[in-house]
Parts: structure tokens; C-alpha cells; sequence
């Protein structure tokens, strides 16, 4: 068996993590006898409650052997103090001690030593307050602190105690001066020579106090005791304005383009100059028929004169002054007029006249009134608004200056139904009976329905049938009545307005 002491390893496999077989090392004589996580027993390193209580039963191999990850020496990188020779790991890599000082850090060469300046992470930072901040001064592996009666506060008003403490009370040197070596400074060649909140402007060596970086967030951000339009730096773009209504929101009103900084765009737009649609696609026609039936009669004309049945009368006979005797023949019509309708109904939709936007301002109550609030100010001429229901009453301090009423939404329109009446117009019909010689026998001229041929008229034959039609002017009364379902705005508001 081959025992190997932890001084003994050799450094090869660097980088593998470390965890030698169970009995394998030897205990160090001096330091650290076992790695992290193993006990000495019997001086070998095992794992705890792993030694066996007679060492002589234990075997191993030359493999076994081998495979023992060695440690690393000073300077080689690593993450825990098992993995080095001297059992400690500082700052990355092997060091020559613990190396745990306040002011301590390990070189690459694994050599612990003091440092100036700021402890190094994860070490915590000196402590100390304004000028009597500790810091590492490279003589010693704590923190070095101004000795007692060092000059220190903000006004220069107070001295350190030797730990890190001031005995200021807390003023502040004028002009936005930080304090000096012993007393305020009274120019400035950078920011740190200026207090908090203050910036050094190197165009004439004055410290002067930060701008607001939010004029209605309602916080002090420059550390002048004042927040936002209580702020004087925050006068340029913002300023007081009349609380709305209860529930209503405070903004500006605007035709087109963006809200300004400072303003949100509500969910929805706000309408005027609604119109109303219209219907189309919807028609009417007129149209008439007529039927002629001719018909004998055994009366006859007494006179000789020519016989027939006029529609004008039923079963009325008439007589021409031509000569001779022949049977009657009459004339019915029938027919009406009638109006049709057709096509689809569509409607054209509604649509506003105008398309405008309400912006909602960002607020705060920093104005020092009860009755105000602080807002960015509008560009150019537009004044806050408050947007009302429509019929409320404005609140102090606006006015609805253009009288006008905005709505979100309408009503959905629509077409009523097509209704037509029949027409004036009527066909006459007017009938003369000639002999069977003008149109040969059994046929009837329909010179108006047709060319004027002779038509049979049924089986039997009979003295040859004319008949005129004679029309008034046509008048078609048949209107089309599909109008448009009126629309109306919907959730009116008025906008109440400063001039």
C-alpha cells in the first residue's frame, strides 16, 4: 500500500477539483492536517465516521493511488482553501495565509500583503462619516481613520473622533461648498467639491443646486426642501391650475398630433358633427295589364246600326251610326296597376365631422392649496381642460367656450322599409266592331297590343274586333320610402376649458 502525506502530493491535474480516496493522505505534521471535509484518524485523512478501527485491513491499489488530485501551490487560481497546500484560498487563488484584513488582499504570486485605498470586495468598505471616512493607508490590515480633531461636517462645524465619527450638527456650507481642509471651499474645479444635490459648473467655478428631475412626482429630488410647482426651478414648464371635478380627469384638448410630455391619451376619442347615413339599392316600378275578350250578344241595334259592349259599362249596348245588323260584341278589361319593389337595402354608416383627442395630465399636489393642482404647462395657446358629462356645470376656474358637445360613441343607425303606392295612371280601352271584311272572318285586330294582325278568336267566327288603347300622361306616384333610422352620440362629454 502506498501512503502519501498532503505535503507530498504532486501538482499535477491542476484544475480538477480536490477529493482524495478515503485514507490516502497522510495527516500534515504542521497546519491544516486534513483537507476540508475529512478528520484525522490513526494519521490518515477519512471522511467522518469512514475509518476503519484496524488500519492493516485496508487494500488499495497503484491506480488508486494515482487518481488522488493533488494541491495546488500559491498562486494557482481557486474557489475554497481545500484545494491548496497552505489551506487557504484568498482573492481567487492560493495564499500564503488566510489574508481575511479589512486592508489585506492576495497578488497573483499568492502573497498576502496591506493595501491603500478601498478594502477589496468582498471585504466591507471603511466606515466613517463626511470627513472622517476611514480608509486603508498600506501599513497595517485595518482601516486607518482621520485622527482626533480633524475639522469635519458639512460647514465645516465639527471634528472626528479618531474611529470615523463627526461631531457636526449637521449644517452645510454656503453656497453648495463641500468642506475643506479645515474650512468651507469657496470655488470648484469638479462636482466633489460641491455638497449633494449641487453640480460644479466649470464656466465660472460656482457650485450650483441641481434641477428637479421630476416636477410632479411629489418629491424633493434636489434636496432643497421643495417638491415640484413649491420648487422655483420647476416655474418654467409647470405651474398651479383649479382642481377638476370630482371623478373627472384634467388634461388638454387637441385636433391633431400628439399629446405633450406629461400628457397620456385616454382610451378613447372624442367626436362632434355627427351625420347621418343614408340607404340605397332599394326601388319601385309601375306597370299595368289589360285583357280583351270579345264576346257575342244576341241583341242587336235596332236602326241597323253596329253593336257592341263598351268597357266603360257592363253590359251596356251601344250603337254607331253605320248601317246594316250585326250581333254585339263586347270588351272587358282586366288589370290593375301595381308597384313592385327590388334590390338589397344598404346603409352608408354614419360619420363625425371631427376626430379629437383628449390628453390626461400627470399631477401633483405640491401647490400648497387645497383648490389646486400642479400640471405641466400646455404649449403654445391651449389652456387645461376639464372634461364634464354633458349638462354639468363647470367647475371654478374653467368655462365650456365653444358650447359644443363631444360624444364616444352613437347609436347604430339603419334603413326603414321600402313602401310604395300604386300609380294614377290608367290604360282606356276603346273598342269599334267593323265588318268581317276588314280583317277577313273570326279574327280580331289588336293594333295596340300587337302590329294590328288578325287573331283568331276563339272557335266560333265573328265580325273582325279593332280595338285602340289611349294612355293620359304617365305618372309613376310610386315613391321610394326607405329613409334613413336616425342616429345619436353616445356618453357626451363637455369640455371645460381655461381661456
Amino acid at each position: 500500500m502506498k501512503w502519501l502525506t498532503v505535503a507530498a502530493l504532486t501538482l499535477g491535474m491542476i484544475g480538477c477539483g480536490f477529493n482524495p480516496p478515503n485514507g490516502h493522505l497522510l495527516c500534515a505534521s504542521s497546519g491544516k492536517a486534513c483537507p476540508d471535509g475529512m478528520e484525522c484518524v490513526q494519521d490518515h485523512c477519512w471522511r467522518p465516521g469512514t475509518a476503519p478501527a484496524d488500519l492493516s485491513m485496508v487494500t488499495t491499489d497503484d491506480m488508486a493511488v494515482d487518481m488522488a488530485v493533488p494541491l495546488k501551490g500559491n498562486g494557482e487560481a481557486c474557489t475554497m482553501d481545500s484545494e491548496c497546500v497552505s489551506a487557504a484560498c484568498a482573492d481567487n487563488v492560493c495564499c500564503d495565509k488566510a489574508c481575511k484584513g479589512q486592508c489585506e488582499a492576495c497578488d497573483a504570486t499568492g502573497t498576502c500583503k496591506n493595501i491603500t485605498g478601498a478594502p477589496v470586495a468582498p471585504r466591507v468598505a471603511c466606515g466613517g462619516t463626511s470627513s472622517c471616512v476611514g480608509s486603508c493607508d498600506g501599513t497595517k490590515p485595518a482601516c486607518a481613520f482621520p485622527p482626533s480633531g480633524t475639522i469635519c461636517g458639512g460647514a465645516c462645524d465639527g471634528t472626528c473622533d479618531g474611529t470615523g465619527a463627526c461631531s457636526s450638527t449637521g449644517g452645510a456650507c454656503p453656497g453648495g461648498y463641500a468642506c475643506g481642509v479645515g474650512a468651507c471651499k469657496t470655488t470648484c474645479a469638479g462636482n466633489g467639491d460641491c455638497q449633494t444635490n449641487f453640480h460644479c459648473n466649470l464656466g465660472n467655478s460656482m457650485c450650483e443646486r441641481n434641477p428637479e428631475t421630476d416636477c410632479l412626482d411629489g418629491i424633493d429630488n434636489n434636496g432643497d426642501g421643495l417638491a415640484d410647482c413649491a420648487d422655483p426651478m420647476c416655474n418654467a414648464g409647470f405651474a398651479c391650475v383649479p382642481i377638476p371635478a370630482v371623478g373627472t380627469p384634467l388634461g388638454v384638448h387637441i385636433t391633431a398630433g400628439s399629446c405633450p410630455t406629461d400628457y397620456n391619451v385616454m382610451s378613447q376619442a372624442y367626436h362632434s358633427g355627427l351625420t347621418n347615413g343614408s340607404c340605397s339599392g332599394c326601388t319601385c316600378q309601375t306597370y299595368w295589364n289589360a285583357t280583351v275578350k270579345g264576346y257575342t250578344s244576341s241583341q242587336t241595334c235596332t236602326g241597323g246600326g253596329t253593336s257592341f259592349l263598351h268597357t266603360g259599362t257592363d253590359n251596356s249596348t251601344f250603337c254607331d251610326a253605320a248601317t246594316g245588323s250585326y250581333q254585339s260584341v263586347g270588351l272587358t278589361v282586366f288589370g290593375a296597376d301595381h308597384c313592385t319593389t327590388g334590390g338589397t337595402v344598404t346603409y352608408s354608416g354614419a360619420t363625425w365631422a371631427t376626430n379629437d383627442t383628449f390628453c390626461v395630465a400627470r399631477t401633483s399636489n405640491t401647490c400648497g392649496n387645497a383648490n389646486q393642482v400642479c400640471a405641466a404647462k400646455p404649449a403654445g395657446a391651449a389652456g387645461m381642460c376639464d372634461a364634464v358629462a354633458a349638462g354639468s356645470t363647470c367647475p371654478t376656474g374653467y368655462a365650456n367656450n365653444d358650447g359644443s358637445t363631444y360624444f364616444t360613441n352613437y347609436t347604430g343607425g339603419g334603413c326603414n322599409a321600402c313602401n310604395c303606392s300604386n300609380g294614377s295612371n290608367k290604360p282606356v280601352i276603346i273598342g269599334s266592331l267593323y265588318t268581317a271584311a276588314a280583317c277577313g272572318s273570326g279574327g280580331i285586330v289588336k293594333s295596340a297590343i300587337n302590329d294590328g294582325s288578325c287573331t283568331g278568336f276563339g272557335a266560333a267566327t265573328f265580325a273582325a274586333l279593332k280595338e285602340t288603347f289611349a294612355y293620359g300622361a304617365i305618372v309613376d306616384n310610386c315613391g321610394v320610402s326607405a329613409t334613413a333610422k336616425p342616429v345619436s352620440g353616445t356618453s357626451g362629454t363637455k369640455f371645460c376649458c381655461q381661456n
